[in-house]
């Protein structure tokens, strides 16, 4: 049987040599899930941002139409006082 230097086989070695190899491609791999993973994280921090940043302006726009539909009621409200005292008048 032939050895190499360390007392192992020829075959041996070369699938310890293998799996190092695919050691080293897992951890790459893992590393870059990792990046991925940190990019998504990002992403999806910015999307709650913004989700929370629409949410504040929706409520402002409700608040804003409230505000709006009262002015017009009171408006509504004093034309009508208006022409009723514009007829009593009469």
């Amino acid at each position: 049987m032939t050895t190499s230097g360390k007392g192992m086989s020829v075959s041996e070695d070369s699938k310890v040599e293998f799996l190092k190899q695919k050691v080293v491609n897992l951890e790459s791999a893992l590393a870059e899930a990792d990046r991925e993973m940190e990019e998504v994280v990002g992403r999806m921090n910015v999307a709650q941002i913004e989700v929370m940043e629409l949410q504040n302006e929706r409520e402002e726009a409700v608040r804003e139409t409230k505000k709006l539909q009262k002015t017009i009621e009171q408006e509504r409200l004093r034309a009508f006082e208006g022409r009723f005292a514009a007829l009593n008048s009469s």
